[in-house]
This record gives C-alpha cells, structure tokens and sequence, in this order.
C-alpha cells in the first residue's frame, strides 16, 4: 500500500524552481512525503533508483525534504533528451507534465473569443492558476510566480483582474505577496463576495532556500472594486503557528464574508472566517476535522444559511471526508461523513463547489496502481445541502480507457449544472506525449450536456504541454476556464491561459410567431435554444443560447405559445441581448381577461438572463405577470419590467424556489392580486440580490416593491424604491419567513405607503434612508427582527424605535423628484442642505467591503461639504461637491474620480462592522448641523 503511494511521491521541482516542500507544481499536490519510504521506477532503458529515507517525527512531518534531490538533478540533466522525453511519458502526472488524447481535439462547445494569456510578465514559470468571477461577470486569475533568478525570490503571488467583457482592468500582473527577500509564496486561491470584492489567499514562509525552513503560514489580501489593495500588510489567516499550515481554499460566505480552510503538519484541517471588511470572525482557527485523523488538501464551498462545507482526504480510510460548519462555527455534522463509495486504490485532492439553494458536487481523482501501471480517473458525486447524496454511488466522469487523468476542478452555476475540468495524459506505452486539459458539462441531474469531453485548449504545437485547469461557471451559462502552458522545445517557460466558452448566438430578425416569412423568429430562437436542435430559421442552440434582438426591435404577441406563456417555457441557459428592444402582450387586450398571457416562465433548471431588453402589459391569472421562475434563476441588466399584472404573487416577476439577481434595471407600476407587487420571492434557499436599480409605482396587497417569503439571504443595494403600495403592510418591502434575511444597504425608500414590515425574519439597515411614507409607518414589525448598522435616517422615528441609535430621526430628506439622470435608472438626488451629505464616513457596504460607486456607477465617496473629509452619502445617490449649491460652485478639487476611501488602502475604522438591535444603545455624534449615529463597540 504504501509503495504505491511512494509511486505518487516522486516530485521534482522546474527548473529554476527553490525546494517546494511537501507538494510540487500543480495547486494541490499528488502526494504528501509523510509515508513515502523507497521507489524504483523503470524508464525505457533508464533505471531510476530513489531511496528517500524519509523520516516521520511525532507531528507526522516530513522531515528530510531534500531526499530527492540527487534523482531530480538527473532528471534535469535529460531535459533535452529523448530518454527525458520517456520518462515524461512514463510519469507524467509525477512530473508534472500530464499527456493527452489528441482524438478529443474537437469540443462541442462553441467559444466565445480565442484563448488569451493572462501573465504579462512571461520570464520563468507561472504555476497554480485559480480563476473566479463575481456575479456582476468580473473576474481575477491569481497564480504562482517562479522568477528565473530563483533566490532571492523563491516564488510569490501574482493576480490579474478582467471586466465581465474580459478587457484587463491590470495593464501588468498585481503583485499579491508582499516583495521580500527569501520569503516564499505560493499555492494560491481566490474567493469573490457578491459586491465584487476578491480575496486571495496562499501559503508562504521564510527560509529555506537556502538554509532550514520555517514554519509556514497562510496570509490572505483583499482586493476592492477599483483593484486597490485592502490588506498592507496582509491578513494573517492562521492563529496555530506551532507547526507549518499547507494548502489554503477559500470561498465567499452568504454573509458576504470569507471561509479560508488548510491543513497543517499536525495532521488537521482547519479553518477561520473573516468578514468583509478582513476583520476575524473566529478569534482563533475553527478544528474541522477529528482528532488524530490524517487531514490534508481541503476543500471549501458556501451554504446558503451562513455556514460552509469542508471536503478533505483522509489518510486513515483513504478516502474522502466531509463535514457541514453552520453560520455560528460549530459542526453541523457531528461526524464527518465520507464522499467516495468506490473504495479501490485510492481518492485524492477533491474539489467541491456549492448553487445558491446549497446543493454540491465533490469531484477527485482515483488513483489505482495495478500491474499494467497507474489507472486514474476524475469521480463525482452530488450531495442536497443537508449532506444527504443525491447519488447512490460516485461516477465516472472521465470517459478514455487509453488516458489518466488528475488535477480535476469543478463550477457550478446559479441552477446547480456544472463542468468539471481536468488535465488527460496518455497511459505510458502510448505515443502521444502532448499534455492538455479538457472539460465535461453536466446538467444539474448529472446527465451528461456533451457526449464527449471537449478540449480547452487549441494549441496543438509538438512541444506543448497544458496543465492545472481552473474554472469558472458563470451566472448567465457562460464557462471561463484558465490553465497552464508549458512551452517546450526552445526558452522553457510556463505560462497563465485563459479562454471563454459561450453559447451559440442565435439571431432575430423580426416578429414573434412562427411565421415561416421571418427567417427566425423569437419563438423559434428559444425552441432552438432548449432543444438544442434547429428551429425554423434559427439555428441549433447547445444548452441554451445567447439571442441576439434587432436593435428597437418590437415583438408583440396575442396568444400563448406554452401554457399561459407568449414564449417557450425557459429550459436552458437563455440570454435575450434586446438591444433596445420592447416583448410585450398586445395592448388591446384586456386585463384581466382573455387569453391570460405572461411573456415568461423560466423552468427547474433553466436560466433567463434579460440584457436591455422592455418587457411590457403582461397579464397573468396566477403568479408573475411578466416572469414567473418556477425553480429556476432570473438575471435582469440594464431591463424594465412594467406595466404587468398577476393574480397571485409576483405582479412583475415571481421566484418561487429559484434565484433572482436585479441589477441596473427598473420595475415600474406592476400589480399583484397577491404579495409583491414588482418582485416577489417565496419557497425555498436561493440567491436575491438588487442592486443599481429603481422600484416605483408598484402596489400590492403586501410588500408593494419587494415580498421576500423564502429561507433566504439578500440584499437590496444602492436601489431606489418610491412610491410603491401596499393594501397591508410593508408598502416598500415585506418580509415574512423566519429564515428571510434582507440588507437594505445604501438604499433609498421615499414616498411609499409604508416603508419596510418584518412579519418574520430579520432586516438590516445600513446606510439607508427609510421614510416620507405617504400612509403607514417607516418601519413596522409583528415579528421577527430589524437591526442597524452605521447611520441610517428615517422620518417618522419608527425605524429608530425598532432599530436603535444607529437611525436617527429627520423631518424631511430633501431629496429631489424621481428623475433620469446619468445612470441607467432614474434616481432622486440629494439636495444641497439634505441630511444625507456625507452621513457614512467609513464608505462600506453592510458586509464591510469598500462602497466605491453610487447607483448610477458613480465614484463614491465625495467631500461634499469641503472638509477636505471625502465621505459617501446615506441612500443610493452620491451628491459630489460640484452640486453643493444646486448648480456648479463647487471646487473641482475636492471631487475625484480617482479618490480612494479614507483610511490606509482604501478602509476607514470609522464606522462598525457590527449591528445595533431594538434593544441596542449607541453614542451620537454630530457632523455640520446634521446628526448622526454611531454604534456602540466593535
């Protein structure tokens, strides 16, 4: 048993490359060195002999790091030679080259742009790429760094972000680790908060090349909307410095936090939260794993309630552990429980990823050493957010008899489909010696979306080999992988590969039926999405489709094409780019009345992303009267919802056991029958979010803007509700669910009938203005919960009531009319004596990551009153000094768009983290003539 462990541990460095410790060139390495004792490996004519002598202490460390340092100077000495090129055949994933199958060339995903490189600096060896986006489409690549020079800089960490477009916000590679002689960095990950926040987390430590090497840590930086770093120096992750701490994970927290996992030499996993501001919320490391169990390579993946889920190999059992933590740090699962259930050879480095209800899928390698040599395939599993699996066995992902395959990764998308990635070689005794990585949908019941792995990569140069597959699943359907390069053949060098994988763009030219005149119609263009096949005019779609909208197109419909629906039932992952473009029922058609047509329904499965697009005058007998999502996710940019009716919940759009995600769009004079009359959420988990975007004019018979009735976390950002009712409570928001927990964060609320009504639940108010309500009170409760954070205004002294000193009381918010204005959505804008001005100096969003734009996507913060004091104001607006006197006295000197926030890196200690309850107290300050509150304690 241990000899075909041993026959995993023969690891030598690049060149160039210091002493990598106990794991070498890929993120999470084949093997630690603690049970390796001896190995001969055969290489055509070569016989190569390692006797390590390695040496465990009480920890369960390896203690003689350098054993093999003889064997791999003579593989550096065959670096040019045919017997080199054997040994790389023979041992691939050892040496951390991995051979591919040159037959699975041709993907069935079409791509969407060709293949960039991500590292501007290309001198040495760049290693480890993680990728991962924010829901907003941006993204960051973060990798390792080898300098040709070697020492004095051993390795460090290196990061590179792009916009939802993919154009580098960086001109040159950011450096992540802090620059310093001898001080080691590597084995990277990254984590993005649902504010665009990135977090990126390594190991590193002084020392040892040359001379012993110390303990190693985990550090972590965070990086703000704008790039600026927020962390100098950089966090420090661990609190146990007894023995070194390996392989860090890291994932965003529904909170809008951060988890990073790791192990150590002692044999553990651990792990410590932070929230988003990089303030600890455990003062020190949580144990993840039992005592005395041999823990390494963790993985870490969200829960919808707060909490995490941890997945590591366990040496014991070799096999594959995992436990729950819930949002308060302790064990959901008071026994870990295993993963795997196929138990031949054994299951290495998993990696699990999470969709906003809390389902997973935990993929790894198995790795089985037989007499014909070692078979290694990538397995799966999916487990329901409660730990129960969703799959009797483990499976087979992986698809080639004449292939091993390891370093795999895994993505999930908003619905729970996911792609899992890989590196393929051949098996030794075969010909091809070319390295690649390849890929593999599947829909969230795990049945196959390709038939066939499809190739990342579409280089097909002789001396090229590619490694260490990263990917990202994005919230539209979209697939962002990144990967290694290795040239070879000439100056060595690896380097940082990116490329896109999108839909098919399917193209509408007119019309809404099927009208065999229009070449392809809207009706067709979905049918063609869903099924994969070609429609009328429309050509196939492959999982769904990217439907391209004539600019000012008008697409008007007067009977159903499904059910009660204009349009095909969503089933897929559909983008509609309108254009301009206005869907709507016929307007002369009565409502209610005959036929009942909602434009939109969106499936268990399927996801509707609405890009500038109108949806107008639907009219439905039960819920959503423009969208109903029944299990699916609904994305709306730059989009207007108005005019819609529903009967039931939802009069403009109605999530029931799905996700909805607003941004930069407006809901404008809906109606529901039933609660929520622009947006309503019910059932169970899943992701709410609306941010940038204007509510107005809505009304219902509860929660006239906003219903949220779901176990669910979310957030209303720098978003305007005006003038929405309700016939009960809660004329701008209602919540009503024990587990519903909404932030109100930067939010403007003017002028509805009642602003915000917990039936049950908890609400948040930070930076937010709540009041001028036309007829009942600013805030209500009859259950529940409403805290505060920071300062927050309301007008009638009912928010404060309930919330604590951190609302105040003011008669008026001297707040101009609702009016377009720069910025996609129509905002009401501060006056230039409003109490607002500058009322939130720490400039944070209620998770603690910095503000940085207003709802139009302007700069944040501005010094208003001329203090020299730049500071954000309360609401979704930023008034900005050029304004201060209604027109133009401003000085343009103390407006900026290349402001930061105040504080070192763009923080500010000014403002808590923490929250004021009913029952809390608080100190007030004064600022100008203007009052603001202040929370007790940190």
């Amino acid at each position: 048993m241990n000899d075909s462990k041993a026959r995993r541990g023969l690891l030598c460095p690049p060149p160039m490359e210091p002493d990598r410790s106990r794991y070498a060139w890929r993120r999470h390495e084949w093997l630690s060195f603690r049970r390796a004792t001896q190995l001969t490996a055969l290489v055509g004519s070569h016989k190569l002999p390692v006797a390590a002598q390695l040496r465990e202490g009480a920890s369960g460390s390896w203690r003689n790091r350098n054993a093999t340092s003889a064997s791999c100077q003579w593989m550096s000495s065959l670096r040019n030679s045919e017997p080199r090129r054997r040994l790389l055949l023979a041992l691939g994933f050892l040496s951390g080259v991995f051979l591919a199958i040159p037959s699975w060339a041709d993907g069935p995903v079409p791509v969407e742009g060709s293949e960039s490189r991500v590292n501007t600096d290309s001198q040495g060896y760049q290693s480890q790429a993680r990728v991962v986006a924010a829901p907003d489409g941006a993204f960051i690549v973060a990798w390792t760094d080898y300098p040709p020079q070697g020492y004095p800089d051993p390795g460090h960490i290196e990061a590179r972000r792009f916009t939802g477009d993919g154009l580098p916000v960086d001109s040159t590679d950011l450096r992540v680790s802090p620059a310093a002689n001898a001080l080691r960095a590597w084995h990277s990950d990254v984590a993005a908060t649902a504010e665009g926040t990135f977090l990126v987390a390594w190991e590193g430590g002084y020392g040892g090349y040359p001379g012993p090497e110390l303990a190693r840590e985990i550090r972590a930086r965070r990086f703000g909307l704008r790039g600026q770093a927020l962390d100098d120096p950089p966090i420090a992750v661990n609190t146990e410095t007894v023995s070194s701490q390996n392989h860090p994970a890291a994932s965003p927290t529904a909170d809008g936090g951060f988890v990073v996992v790791w192990d150590s030499d002692d044999s553990y996993v651990r792990g410590r939260r932070f929230r988003a501001n990089g303030e600890p919320v455990d003062p020190e490391d949580l144990s993840l794993s039992p005592l005395a169990d041999q823990s390494l390579s963790p993985a870490v993946a969200a829960l919808p309630d707060g909490g995490f889920l941890v997945v590591w190999e366990n040496w014991n059992g070799f096999g594959l552990l995992a436990r729950r933590i819930a949002a308060d740090g302790t064990h959901a699962d008071p026994v870990p429980f295993f993963v795997n259930t196929t138990n031949d050879g054994y299951q290495y480095d998993p990696q699990v990823a999470s969709d906003p209800s809390g389902d997973f899928v935990v993929v790894w390698e198995n790795y089985d050493y037989g007499a014909a040599g070692p078979d290694v395939t990538i397995r799966a599993r999916r487990f329901a957010a409660d730990g129960t699996s969703r799959d009797q066995e483990d499976w087979l992902v992986s698809t080639s008899p004449t292939a091993n395959h390891g370093e795999a990764d895994v993505a999930v998308d908003a619905e729970g489909n996911f792609v899992v990635a890989w590196t393929s070689f051949t098996k030794p005794g075969l010909p091809s010696v070319d390295a690649t990585v390849m890929a593999r949908r599947f829909r969230s019941d795990a049945s196959p979306a390709d038939a066939i792995p499809m190739r990342l990569s579409t280089d097909d140069g002789p001396y090229v080999h590619e490694a260490q597959p990263s990917v990202n699943a994005m919230h539209d359907g979209d697939l962002l992988a990144v990967w290694l390069r290795l040239q070879q053949g000439g100056p060595e060098e690896a380097d940082v590969w990116m490329r896109r994988f999108g839909r098919p763009t399917i193209a509408v030219t007119a019309g809404g039926g099927t009208d065999p005149a229009i070449p392809c119609s809207l009706v067709e263009a979905i049918t063609a999405a869903n099924t994969a096949v070609a429609a009328g005019g429309c050509p196939a779609g492959n999982e769904g489709a990217v439907i391209e909208l004539p600019p000012g197109g008008s697409f008007r419909f007067s009977t159903a094409t499904e059910g009660v629906n204009a349009l095909p039932v969503i089933r897929r992952s559909v983008t509609i780019r309108g254009n301009g473009s206005r869907i709507e029922r016929d307007p002369a058609l009565p409502c209610p009345g005959v036929p009942d047509l909602r434009l939109f329904e969106v499936a268990d499965g399927g996801i509707l992303t609405l890009e500038d697009v109108e949806l107008r005058g639907g009219c439905s007998g039960g819920a959503g009267g423009a969208v109903l999502a029944s299990g699916g996710t609904v994305i709306l940019r730059k989009t207007k919802i108005t005019g819609h009716r529903a009967g039931g919940d939802g009069g403009g759009v109605a999530v029931v056991d799905g996700n909805l995600y607003v941004h930069d769009s407006v809901a404008e004079n809906n109606t529901s029958g039933g609660a929520g009359g622009g947006f309503s959420v019910t059932g169970g988990p899943g992701a709410l979010r609306i941010e940038r975007s204007t509510v107005v004019g809505n009304s219902a018979s509860a929660g006239g803007g906003l219903e949220v009735s779901s176990n669910r976390i979310g957030a209303v950002s720098q978003s305007t509700f005006v003038g929405n009712s309700a016939g009960g409570a809660g004329g701008g928001v209602r919540l009503d669910h024990a587990g519903a927990r909404l932030d109100l964060d930067h939010a403007t609320f003017t002028g509805n009938s009642s602003g915000a009504h917990v039936a049950a639940g908890r609400l948040r108010l930070h930076g937010t203005v709540i009041g001028e309500s036309s007829g009942g009170s600013d805030c209500s409760l009859s259950g529940g919960e409403v805290l505060a954070m920071c300062a927050n205004l309301d007008t009638d002294g009912s928010c404060a009531a309930l919330g604590g000193a951190a609302i105040s009381t003011v008669p008026s918010f001297d707040l101009g009319p609702l009016a377009e204005g720069e910025g996609p959505t129509p905002t009401r804008f501060p006056l230039a004596q409003s109490p607002v001005l500058d009322g939130d100096p720490a400039c944070e969003t209620a998770p603690g990551a910095p503000l940085g734009s207003d709802q139009r996507g302007l700069h944040r913060p501005a010094d208003d009153d001329g203090d020299g004091q730049p500071e954000c104001d309360l609401g979704a607006v930023e008034r900005g000094p050029i304004f201060l006197d209604g027109f133009e006295s401003g000085s343009a000197a103390r407006w900026s768009s290349h402001q930061s926030p105040i504080g070192p890196f763009g923080m500010s200690e000014r403002c808590s983290a923490h929250v004021e309850g009913r029952a809390g107290t608080a100190a007030a300050f004064r600022t100008g003539d203007r009052l603001r509150a202040w929370p007790a304690g940190r």
